[in-house]
């Protein structure tokens, strides 16, 4: 793996609204970048143009986030996790990341990555959960589509997190199936009782449903139609951050890596 150096303890905090995007060819090679990464990396224009992605890689990366990144674009699907980059003069900038790939006709003819500022909880709680994957204390645990989740035995307990949208619905379905089965048990009598089963599984149906796929599906939709009418980059014009972060993260809010390295 590339190893770009030196590097600072300095952060460059993005600005809120910036949008990072650039592409490559089929070997990672950088085919465009706009202004907004341009400024964010420190480079000029042609010192990236031509140049492999990994240009700004930083060493802290776990070496396993890239591994699954590029596993994940070879099955034709999206990858999206937070990253931290190095910036020319070694400072490093935090982005989420979402890349994948650009199709012609059918094939794949290279990749697209854009990238957003995360909040700062989210830095936070992968600054450390990115160190116990460098110092191998992230046994049992493993990258998934730039999701961490357990990995052997206990996969199951991470399903909610790598779960496909299909099954989701489907698992809906199934329960309200569960909740019809049960009421038709019910004594002929107790019409009451089976309306009331009926119309509670319905309710939890739907909420289950608008929970795990409508309303995440609303917030990819609303980033996409923002991107796809060049929202521009905002410039940044207050003082950057500098200096390294000592807080402990609530694993809580980091929603791509829920999971605290020291349990």
């Amino acid at each position: 793996m590339r190893t770009n150096l030196p590097v600072s303890r300095r952060e460059h905090e993005m600005c809120d609204g910036m949008t990072l995007m650039s592409t490559t060819d089929l070997q990672s090679r950088l085919t465009y970048a706009n202004a907004a990464f341009v400024e964010v990396s420190g480079f000029e224009i042609h010192e990236l143009v031509g140049q492999p992605h990994n240009i700004v890689r930083h060493p802290d990366m776990p070496p396993e986030a890239f591994a699954d990144m590029w596993a994940t674009l070879q099955q034709d699907q999206s990858w999206s996790a937070l990253v931290k980059n190095r910036r020319k003069n070694g400072d490093h900038y935090w982005v989420r990341a979402n890349a994948t790939g650009i199709k012609r006709q059918g094939r794949t003819v290279g990749y697209m990555s854009v990238r957003t500022k995360p909040g700062r909880d989210e830095v936070l709680a992968a600054e450390k959960l990115y160190a116990a994957f460098r110092t191998g204390r992230a046994r049992g645990w493993r990258f998934h589509k730039g999701l961490v989740i357990r990995s052997g035995l206990l996969k199951g307990l991470s399903a909610l997190q790598w779960m496909p949208a299909a099954w989701r619905v489907r698992l809906g379905v199934l329960g309200l199936l569960a909740s019809c089965v049960a009421a038709a048990s019910l004594p002929l009598g107790s019409m009451a009782a089976t309306g009331a089963l009926m119309a509670g599984a319905a309710a939890l149906a739907c909420l289950w449903i608008e929970q795990q796929v409508t309303r995440p599906l609303k917030a990819v939709l609303a980033h996409a139609q923002l991107v796809a009418c060049g929202q521009p980059a905002r410039q940044c014009s207050r003082r950057q951050t500098a200096g390294t972060v000592a807080t402990r993260p609530d694993r809580s809010v980091l929603q791509a890596v829920p999971w605290c390295p020291d349990q």
